[in-house]
């Protein structure tokens, strides 16, 4: 049975050895806010299905940060979104009126940028298939990242053509012009033919390495409807893109955004945060809170994004994707400086 004291969990050591796996605690009264914000220093936050989604800012997402602050905290944001470069997440932050110093942002974009300048020096060159942000990370870090106008300007639509298409890689990697690395990101822009020139130049090139920034499946995204309603539905991400190069080249994306230990390591380093004082906020389960686990740190799921109350009850506690916590929204936190905290009710009706 869920416990919903949260104070009571909130004590409990983090992983402690030998100890059966506890239920995540309920944080949805005002003593539960202020338990969990007395028991965490750092707090390391999603964006996307946790402050906003879309482009709509949540509820109370706004006095929940300044409350956190005004506590003294440590905020980190941290987002699997490749569309944007560090630079524009600020930017965004600014348009939304959130207070955010640029060394506070972790987009994914940074995240692999700044895994390349240090774990893989040997990448000169690179064919991005994702975003501008992604580009202009890689470029500020001394990469030269190619994009579909570096692709023959040639019909695509027949076997013939996909062979043309294999000679040109072939004749680049054999005269050393090849790319050192593929790097895949979100992207709307994508197509068959960018997806087929990146498989190609993995096939092509044992030396060339595939690199991306997630692996996320699909973004729930909510959209209306003509008679006036909502529903939701899911938008393809990451997972679609990468089953095709991994499926035709046999190889593994190195995933350098969350839920990578890779990413966690670097991140520990930078903000020199106390594990057993930081958690992280996130929507999503095989990244966010999984992301937790790989970095030895508890996690707070929120019910604002992708997770849905199905897929929460279908995990088991052993889970490395079972939440420490779980509240209806981030905005609960506005609580922890003395704004009302609706009822649950009312805070998953969003109101």
């Amino acid at each position: 049975m869920l416990r919903r004291c949260c104070a009571s969990v909130l004590a409990r050591a983090s992983g402690a050895s030998g100890a059966s796996p506890a239920a995540y605690s309920t944080v949805s009264s005002a003593a539960d806010v202020a338990a969990l914000v007395d028991r965490y220093d750092t707090f390391l936050l999603d964006c996307d299905g946790v402050l906003w989604t879309a482009e709509d800012l949540l509820p109370r997402t706004v006095p929940a940060l300044a409350a956190l602050r005004d506590a003294g905290k440590q905020l980190v944001f941290v987002t699997n979104s490749s569309l944007r470069s560090r630079d524009e997440f600020a930017q965004k932050f600014a348009h939304y009126g959130i207070e955010a110093a640029e060394a506070e942002l972790v987009p994914s974009t940074f995240a692999v940028a700044q895994h390349v300048k240090t774990h893989h020096r040997h990448v000169k060159r690179a064919f991005v298939m994702g975003a501008a942000g992604l580009r202009a990370e890689l470029e500020a870090v001394g990469v030269e990242a190619i994009g579909t106008e570096s692709i023959p300007d040639a019909p695509f639509g027949s076997e013939p053509d996909f062979q043309r298409m294999a000679a040109h890689c072939a004749a680049e990697a054999a005269a050393g012009n090849g790319v050192d690395a593929v790097v895949c990101g979100f992207d709307f822009s994508w197509n068959f033919k960018s997806m087929t020139y990146a498989s190609l130049c993995l096939q092509l090139n044992p030396a060339c390495e595939l690199l991306a920034t997630s692996r996320d499946a699909f973004d729930e995204v909510r959209f209306s409807t003509a008679d006036g309603g909502e529903r939701s539905a899911k938008l393809p991400a990451m997972t679609a893109v990468l089953a095709l190069l991994e499926s035709t080249t046999g190889r593994t994306a190195a995933v350098l955004g969350k839920p990578s230990a890779q990413l966690a390591s670097y991140m520990h380093g930078v903000y020199g945060y106390d594990k057993a004082r930081t958690c992280i906020v996130g929507d999503r389960l095989d990244s966010d809170i999984l992301f937790g686990h790989n970095g030895g740190i508890d996690s707070v799921l929120v019910m604002t994004g992708t997770t849905s109350r199905e897929m929460l009850a279908a995990l088991a506690p052993e889970s490395p994707m079972y939440p420490t916590h779980v509240m209806e929204q981030f905005g609960l936190l506005a609580g922890a400086a003395g704004v009302a905290i609706p009822d649950a009710a009312a805070a998953a009706a969003g109101k």
